[in-house]
């Protein structure tokens, strides 16, 4: 059969992928943002903190690749770029943020014969200067259940800062690319449509890996069962909604054992490869068959 020939984006970039991803990544890098740096005041504990802080960079990263998407983004080192622009610029924002909040937190604490006739009055002489120096000092708890002054203060507060900022950085470059690596057909116009055209059990994991680097897409198309074998072969056809255009990704997953244990998390034996529509029609008569 044929080699294995896969999908690689043109590359391509208009002007409105830039547009859409930069309106939706920073739309979702100030709505996060600010519900962000609200939750972090209630989070204690450093996998807690990772995990919020993973979780606000995934979000400006699916945005803004979507967005990129939207505009025919077909060049994933963009999107990325976009995505990592929206994350630097939502994760500073943040720090406004929390200015904002907690200076008002503060005058709200305050005597009313001693503090100044409004919020505004007061932020002038209660700065973000000022904020940052007493956020050093007061810095953050890292442990459930710890009351007064957090163990993180000093010049670890701007450590924990620019930890945060690389973090939310990297997550949002990295998922800000996976929107716009699905296929694009060129002809068409139009994103493939992805959909799972089944699984085998057992499958001989030695032949399909000896296929791939032969370059022979027929075992792959024509998976064997092996004896013994727990590997699971799980087959996506990506397919362009106007034309005949077809790329199939196949993923090899080792079953879990019975009685426990986890399932590992596998590899992809093929990416995206292209294939025809009879070469579809002819895997998904082989995988009814077995």
């Amino acid at each position: 059969m044929a080699g294995i020939v896969s999908y690689r984006p043109s590359g391509k970039v208009g002007p409105a992928a830039v547009v859409f991803g930069l309106l939706l990544g920073g739309a979702a890098a100030v709505a996060l943002g600010w519900i962000y740096q609200l939750a972090v005041d209630f989070v204690s504990g450093m996998r807690a903190g990772f995990l919020l802080t993973a979780f606000y960079g995934a979000g400006i990263g699916f945005a803004a690749g979507y967005g990129a998407r939207l505009g025919r983004c077909r060049n994933p080192a963009v999107a990325a770029a976009i995505a990592g622009i929206c994350a630097m610029g939502g994760t500073l924002a943040t720090y406004e943020f929390a200015y904002l909040h907690h200076s008002a937190a503060i005058y709200a604490s305050l005597d009313r014969e001693a503090r100044p006739a409004s919020l505004e009055e007061f932020r002038e002489g209660f700065g973000m200067a000022r904020y940052i120096k007493l956020r050093q000092k007061v810095g953050w708890r890292i442990g459930p259940g710890r009351a007064g002054p957090g163990i993180i203060t000093g010049l670890l507060v701007w450590v924990v800062w620019l930890i945060e900022l690389v973090s939310i950085v990297v997550v949002a470059v990295f998922l800000g690319q996976v929107p716009v690596e699905r296929p694009y057909c060129e002809v068409c116009g139009r994103w493939a449509v992805r959909r799972s055209a089944g699984k085998v059990d057992g499958v001989d994991a030695g032949e399909l890996g000896r296929a791939v680097r032969a370059d022979d897409l027929g075992p792959l198309l024509l998976p064997r069962r092996r004896q013994g074998s727990r590997v699971q072969a799980r087959y996506l056809v990506y397919a362009c909604p106007s034309c005949a255009e077809r790329h199939l990704t196949v993923r090899l997953r080792r079953a879990r054992e019975r009685g426990g244990g986890e399932e590992n998390p596998g590899r992809t034996v093929a990416d995206r490869a292209h294939v025809t529509p009879v070469q579809v029609k002819l895997l998904a008569r082989h995988l009814g068959d077995l």
